[in-house]
C-alpha cells in the first residue's frame, strides 16, 4: 500500500508533467507568427492583375559595368532585373519575408500607399506609365515583370528595392527607407505582389 507522502508526491509529477505539456501545445506570447511568402499573396482580395510587361519603353544605351551595353528591360534599370531574376541582390535581403498576411486590410494599405508614393511614376496599373514616368533615367520598371522573380526571394527582392532605392545602382528610383516605416514599406509590397499577373501569362 502506498503511503500518502509516495501518492502526494506522485500526483504532484503527474500534475507537474500536464502542466508542462500543455504549456508546450500553447502558442507562446513572444513566439513569431508563421510569415506570408509571395506566393500567399497571389491574387489576393480579388484585385485586379497588373497588365504584362509590355516590350521596350526606351532606346537601349551604353552602360558602365558588366551588364554594359545591356541596356533597358521593360524600362527599369537592366542591372536590377538581372539582379532579381538571378537571385543576386544583398544577401541581407534575400531571405526576407512579408511579415504581413494578404489581408484585405492590408491590401487597402497597400493600395492607399501605392496610389500615394507609387503610381505618379509606376502608373495606376503598374506600366510605368505615371504623369512622372518621364523624368527618371532610366524609366520607371513595369511592376508586371516582377512575376519572373524567383517567389521565395521576391520579397526580400521588392523590400530591398523599395527602402535603399536606385542609389545602389545609379537610377532615379528614390530610396523609402526613411520616408516609410517598414510595415508600410510590406504593405506596398503585398499589394503588388496580390496584383501581379501570372508569370508564363502572355
Amino acid at each position: 500500500m502506498r503511503s500518502p507522502i509516495a501518492s502526494l508526491l506522485a500526483l504532484g509529477l503527474a500534475a507537474a508533467v500536464a502542466a508542462a505539456v500543455g504549456a508546450a501545445a500553447q502558442p507562446q506570447g513572444g513566439a513569431a507568427k508563421p510569415k506570408a511568402d509571395a506566393s500567399a499573396w497571389a491574387g489576393c482580395c480579388g484585385l485586379r492583375p497588373f497588365a504584362q510587361a509590355g516590350p521596350l519603353t526606351a532606346k537601349p544605351h551604353a552602360t558602365e559595368g558588366p551588364f554594359g551595353g545591356f541596356g533597358y528591360i521593360v524600362g527599369g534599370s537592366s542591372l536590377r532585373h538581372n539582379l532579381g531574376v538571378t537571385v543576386k541582390f544583398p544577401a541581407a535581403f534575400q531571405n526576407l519575408r512579408n511579415p504581413l498576411p494578404p489581408t484585405p486590410e492590408n491590401a487597402q494599405r497597400g493600395a492607399a500607399l501605392y496610389a500615394a508614393e507609387c503610381a505618379s511614376c509606376h502608373g495606376a496599373d503598374g506600366v510605368a506609365e505615371g504623369p512622372d514616368a518621364s523624368k527618371l533615367k532610366p524609366p520607371p520598371a513595369q511592376l508586371g515583370w516582377l512575376a519572373r522573380i524567383p517567389p521565395n526571394h521576391r520579397d526580400g527582392f521588392m523590400y530591398w528595392s523599395i527602402a535603399v532605392g536606385g542609389v545602389p545602382l545609379k537610377t532615379d528610383m528614390p530610396a523609402y527607407k526613411d520616408r516609410l516605416t517598414e510595415e508600410q514599406i510590406w504593405s506596398v509590397i503585398g499589394y503588388i505582389e496580390a496584383r501581379l499577373p501570372p508569370p508564363d501569362a502572355r
